[in-house]
C-alpha cells in the first residue's frame, strides 16, 4: 500500500511538473480550451448536443475564432474555431440558418477553408429549401476591353472582370482554366493571364453559382504582333513604286521617306503607289498597323532596273532592330544555284542566334526573278498577293532551348526555296532556379490514427511546389525520411524561409494548415490552409495543388526595373503585391547578376530597395529587379 501511494505521489508530481514547465495540459480546468477540446471530441463521437453545449461555454470565455491561440503552459499554441465548429454542428443537424450565422461570424474573426466550404454547403441547402431555381450569373469584362472583340499585341493577355450572382458565384473559368477562388460570393472580381499565339482566338469566360446556374461569355481576341507585309511589284524611275500592303488588322498605314502615303481601312490587302523623283538613289518604306507593329523596307537604285528588276544587293534589307538579341548579326541571304528560284534574306538573325524573349520577330525579305506566289514561316502564310519582293516582320513564339525557324518561298513557276535557322531561347540569368528563395520544408504533423495519408500528401505537395520553378526546398529530417524526391532537396543551401504545419483528419474531412516564417526575423509571413470534406469527396493530389497555388499567390515572382537613385537607396517600378519589407531581391540583366537586395520601403506602384553590394549607379540603373 505504501509502495502504491509512493507511485501515486510520483505520478502526481510528474503531472504537476510537466503541466507547469512543459505545457502538457492537466485535468479539466473549465478554461475555454478545455470546453473546445471536449467539444471536438464529442463531434468525433457524433454527440452533437454535447458538442454544442461545450462550444457555447467556450465562446462565453473566449468569443474570437483564432489561429495559434495561446492556451495552457508556456508557449503552447493551438487553433481555436468555436464558431466554425458550432456552425458545422448546426449544418449536420439541419439548422441551416444558425449554421450560416455561426460560419459568417467565424470568417469575420479568422478565415479558414473549412468555414468557407461549409458556408457554401449551408447556403446551397438554404436556397434549395426556398425552392429557388438556378439563375445564370452575370459576367462583366473589364480587361483587355469591355468589348466582345478586341485586337492586342500583349503577351500574356490579361483577362479580368466581375462575376455577379445572388446565388453566389462558386466557379469561374477562363479559356478552360479554373480561376482560383477562396470561396463563393455574390460578387467576385477575377483576373487570369493567358498566353496566346499570333492569330484569332475565341476565349470562353464561364461563371457558375452554387445552384449550378451557368453563364458563358465568348470573347474574340485577335493577337497581332506582326508588321504589315510589303509586296513590291515594280520600281520605275517614271512610274515609281507600286505594290500591295497586307495586314490582318485591315488598318494599314504607309510612309515613304517620312511622308505619309496611305492610310487605309479597305481590307487586308490594299494597293499602293509611291512616286519617285528623277535621280532618287533610295526609298525607305515604313508600313504600320493600328497596334504599332511595323515593317521597314529600303529600296536602292542600283538593285533594280527596268529590264532586270532584281539583283542581289545586300543593301536591300529591313532596318528594324530587335531588342532581344544578344548581339547584332548581319543580314543572311540564301542564294540558289538556279537563278529562277527565290532568295531569302533575314535581318539580324543567323544560325544559332541566342535570344532571351519568348516572342521573336523574324524580319527580312524574299526576292524573286519571277513573282513570288507564297511565303510560309513555320507553315504560316505571310501574304496573299504575288510580288517580286516580299518584306515581312513575322512574330513567332519560342520554346525554351532549340527552335527551328523554317521559311519557304515558292515562285509562280512552282520552284521553291527553303531556309532553316536554329534559334536558341535561353533563360535570363535572374530567372535561373539558383536565384529563387529557399524554403526549409519541415514534415507536417499528422493527427490521425492512420499516418499514411500524411505520408502520401507531403511528397505530392513538395512536387507541386517545385514544378513551376518558383521555389527551392530544403527538406527537414523527418520529411527526408518519407520521401525519396532528392531532386529538389537543397541540403547545403541556406534557407531564408521555413514552413511547418499539421494534417488533421476527422470523420468529416481533412484539414491541412501550414505556417510560413521568416528565419531571420521569426516573423510569421503567412498561414495557408486547405480543406477537403468527406461528403463532397476530395483527393490528396487536388489538395496538394490547391495548397501550392496558395503558396505561389502569397509569394509571387515579381519583376521590375531600377528607375532612379533615391538617396542611399534605389527606386524600382516593382509592384510588391503585399509582400513584406526586407523581402530578398536580385538585381541584374538577362546576362549577368549584379547584386542581392531587399525591399526597404513599399509605395503604391513602386518600392525603394537597398543593394547588398555597392556597384556604380550606372551599372544598376535600368537593370532588372526580381524577387528571389
Amino acid at each position: 500500500m505504501k509502495r502504491l501511494k509512493k507511485h501515486i505521489f510520483i505520478l502526481l508530481f510528474l503531472i504537476w511538473f510537466l503541466s507547469g514547465c512543459t505545457g502538457i495540459k492537466p485535468v479539466f480546468t473549465h478554461q475555454w480550451y478545455d470546453y473546445y477540446e471536449r467539444a471536438l471530441s464529442s463531434m468525433e463521437q457524433a454527440r452533437y448536443q454535447a458538442a454544442l453545449s461545450d462550444l457555447k461555454e467556450a465562446i462565453k470565455r473566449r468569443p474570437d475564432d483564432l489561429r495559434m491561440a495561446r492556451t495552457y503552459g508556456v508557449g503552447h499554441l493551438a487553433d481555436y474555431f468555436p464558431h466554425r465548429e458550432k456552425g458545422v454542428v448546426h449544418y449536420i443537424q439541419g439548422d441551416y440558418e444558425s449554421a450560416e450565422q455561426e460560419l459568417e461570424i467565424s470568417l469575420r474573426y479568422e478565415e479558414s477553408q473549412k468555414a468557407l466550404l461549409f458556408l457554401d454547403k449551408t447556403r446551397t441547402r438554404l436556397m434549395q429549401l426556398r425552392n429557388e431555381k438556378p439563375v445564370a450569373p452575370r459576367i462583366i469584362l473589364k480587361s483587355p476591353s469591355d468589348k466582345d472583340e478586341i485586337w492586342t499585341r500583349d503577351d500574356p493577355v490579361i483577362i479580368s472582370g466581375i462575376a455577379k450572382s445572388n446565388q453566389y458565384v462558386s466557379e469561374i473559368t477562363v479559356a478552360n482554366r479554373a480561376v482560383y477562388l477562396e470561396g463563393s460570393d455574390q460578387r467576385i472580381e477575377f483576373k487570369q493571364t493567358v498566353k496566346l499565339n499570333q492569330g484569332t482566338h475565341e476565349i470562353a469566360v464561364t461563371a457558375q453559382n452554387l445552384l449550378k446556374g451557368k453563364t458563358t461569355h465568348k470573347l474574340l481576341i485577335h493577337i497581332d504582333r506582326s508588321g504589315p507585309v510589303i509586296i513590291l511589284k515594280t520600281f520605275d524611275l517614271v512610274d515609281g513604286l507600286t505594290g500591295w500592303l497586307y495586314d490582318e488588322s485591315e488598318e494599314i498605314f504607309l510612309s515613304a521617306d517620312g511622308k505619309d502615303i496611305l492610310a487605309s481601312t479597305a481590307g487586308k490587302t490594299v494597293p499602293f503607289s509611291v512616286p519617285v523623283q528623277a535621280g532618287t538613289q533610295s526609298v525607305t518604306l515604313l508600313a504600320s498597323d493600328k497596334l504599332g507593329n511595323e515593317t521597314k523596307a529600303l529600296i536602292t537604285r542600283k538593285m533594280v532596273t527596268k529590264s532586270n528588276f532584281l539583283k542581289s544587293d545586300p543593301i536591300l534589307v529591313g532596318q528594324n532592330t530587335s531588342n532581344i538579341l544578344t548581339d547584332s548579326a548581319p543580314a543572311l541571304s540564301v542564294l540558289n544555284s538556279n537563278a529562277s528560284e527565290c532568295d531569302i534574306i533575314l535581318n539580324e538573325l543567323s544560325d544559332n542566334t541566342e535570344v532571351f524573349s519568348e516572342i521573336l520577330s523574324v524580319r527580312g525579305e524574299v526576292r524573286g526573278k519571277n513573282e513570288i506566289k507564297t511565303v510560309l514561316i513555320n507553315n504560316t502564310p505571310v501574304h496573299e498577293k504575288p510580288g517580286r519582293v516580299i518584306f515581312f516582320n513575322h512574330s513567332v513564339r519560342l520554346n525554351k532551348g532549340e527552335n527551328r525557324i523554317i521559311i519557304r518561298a515558292k515562285d509562280v513557276s512552282g520552284k521553291e526555296t527553303i531556309r532553316e535557322i536554329l534559334i536558341i531561347r535561353k533563360i535570363p540569368e535572374l530567372f535561373k532556379l539558383k536565384y529563387r528563395c529557399v524554403f526549409k520544408a519541415n514534415s507536417l504533423e499528422t493527427y490521425s490514427p492512420d499516418k499514411t495519408e500524411g505520408n502520401r500528401f507531403q511528397p505530392l505537395f513538395m512536387d507541386r511546389l517545385v514544378e513551376r520553378e518558383r521555389f527551392r526546398l530544403k527538406l527537414g529530417d523527418k520529411l527526408r525520411e518519407i520521401t525519396e524526391m532528392r531532386r529538389f532537396d537543397m541540403t547545403g543551401a541556406s534557407a531564408r524561409f521555413m514552413f511547418s504545419g499539421y494534417i488533421y483528419k476527422t470523420k468529416l474531412g481533412l484539414e491541412i494548415v501550414t505556417e510560413i516564417v521568416d528565419v531571420e526575423t521569426s516573423e510569421v509571413l503567412s498561414i495557408e490552409d486547405v480543406y477537403g470534406d468527406t461528403e463532397g469527396g476530395f483527393t490528396l493530389a487536388a489538395l496538394a495543388g490547391e495548397l501550392s497555388e496558395k503558396f505561389h499567390r502569397a509569394f509571387p515572382l515579381l519583376k521590375g526595373k531600377v528607375i532612379q537613385k533615391d538617396g542611399s537607396c534605389f527606386l524600382a517600378d516593382l509592384e510588391t503585391g503585399g509582400i513584406s519589407l526586407r523581402w530578398p531581391l536580385v538585381v541584374g540583366s538577362d546576362t549577368e547578376f549584379i547584386s542581392n537586395a531587399f525591399i526597404h520601403e513599399t509605395k503604391e506602384k513602386n518600392c525603394r530597395i537597398t543593394l547588398m553590394a555597392c556597384p556604380d549607379d550606372a551599372a544598376v540603373l535600368g537593370k532588372w529587379v526580381i524577387t528571389q
